[in-house]
């Protein structure tokens, strides 16, 4: 059992065996959980119920969005995501001795203590961690509540900071500003923390990782009827947004456009919820973004960049079973939308940067 941590201790041979530990294991720490360990304010707390003395925001000016899926009381492990404004936080600030992808990973482990203290069922937080507004899948982060106690043990608890944060449930999601503890990654310990930080591995999706995991959508894949707009689909795809049994798509028109979806046989599947990556792209003249107005708590609204600098919205609408996602953007009086089932922003942005760069017309 390692005992001690080499960020801690400075040993090289200890050092190897975290690495190897957390190459394998995902962020799996072999130590003790710390009872005594000084209690942080619950993430369900108010923040009126306990006022620390020293309150920060050094992170949160970068973060967007923090939302979290509540599991229930008797889950072992809950789900969350970590939403950055920068589009590669793996860039050194100017004279900054820690990146700001060193500082949002802090934040996911402080965040995971927090919760971790807050519910004694609960084993680790599995966080998802994007940058540039959720464009970029930068992985998954499977962290121990075992670890985050140990990080404690070795940096001890500072300043607070003022932290909202979207708890979402299957009927309705709610969104409060709680006071999460940071670290203390001071003096010798930043270097310390830099090179932790260094060693750990996200879990990564295929999609994000393999090569060659575009495919190109080539015009005779497209037939149908007849449209009065000019018909512009994107040249590639990712991989993963395809529909395994068809290469397939079919153009329908509709009122001042026209929409495409995927095929299996000779029908389209624009509204099936076994299509999870990318259901339908379409196209409406004069049509006007989706007003952030008409969404619900649990829905996501997000202003991004696309393309050659394109204005475009992300929008997560989510029931009680499933959640239907979408890109919208604009081109010359034409509103285009590219529609997904279940979260994903990283596929619809992939594709309508596709359409954008590299448009083709039939």
């Amino acid at each position: 059992m390692v005992r001690q941590l080499a960020w801690l201790t400075g040993s090289a041979a200890a050092l190897g065996v975290v690495t190897s530990m957390v190459s394998t294991l995902g962020l799996m720490a072999a130590t003790t959980r710390d009872k005594a360990q000084t209690r942080g304010v619950s993430v369900t707390d108010k923040v009126t119920d306990k006022i620390p003395e020293k309150v920060t925001d050094k992170v949160l000016e970068k973060i967007t969005e923090v939302r979290v899926w509540d599991g229930g009381a008797r889950a072992h492990w809950q789900m969350g995501r970590l939403t950055v404004a920068d589009l590669n936080p793996a860039l050194r600030v100017q004279n900054s001795p820690l990146r700001p992808s060193d500082r949002h990973v802090a934040k996911l482990f402080e965040l995971t203590y927090s919760y971790c203290q807050n519910n004694s069922q609960l084993q680790g937080m599995q966080w998802t961690y994007e940058a540039a507004n959720g464009n970029v899948n930068l992985g998954q982060f499977r962290i121990r509540c075992q670890t985050a106690v140990e990080l404690v043990s070795g940096y001890q608890l500072t300043d607070w900071e003022s932290t909202t944060i979207t708890m979402e449930g299957r009927q309705q999601a709610t969104t409060n500003t709680s006071l999460i503890p940071t670290f203390d990654i001071t003096g010798t310990k930043v270097q310390n923390w830099a090179t932790f930080v260094q060693t750990i591995r996200p879990m990564r999706s295929p999609l994000y990782e393999s090569k060659g995991s575009t495919v190109v959508l080539r015009s005779d894949q497209v037939s149908g009827e007849r449209v009065d707009l000019p018909l512009v689909i994107p040249r590639t795809l990712p991989k993963l947004a395809m529909v395994k049994e068809t290469d397939r798509f079919r153009v329908t028109s509709q009122s001042q456009g026209y929409q495409l979806c995927p095929t299996i046989g000779d029908a389209p599947v624009c509204d099936r919820s076994r299509v999870r990556s990318f259901q339908q792209f379409s196209a409406k003249k004069g049509g006007e973004f989706y007003a952030e107005n008409k969404l619900s708590a649990r829905d996501v609204y997000r202003k991004i960049e696309l393309a050659q600098g394109t204005p475009g919205l992300y929008l997560e609408n989510c029931g009680d079973r499933s959640c239907t996602s979408s890109v919208q953007w604009k081109r010359n009086g034409v509103l285009y939308e590219v529609q997904a089932q279940y979260r994903e922003q990283p596929i619809l942005v992939a594709i309508a940067n596709s359409a954008i760069t590299h448009p083709q017309t039939k």
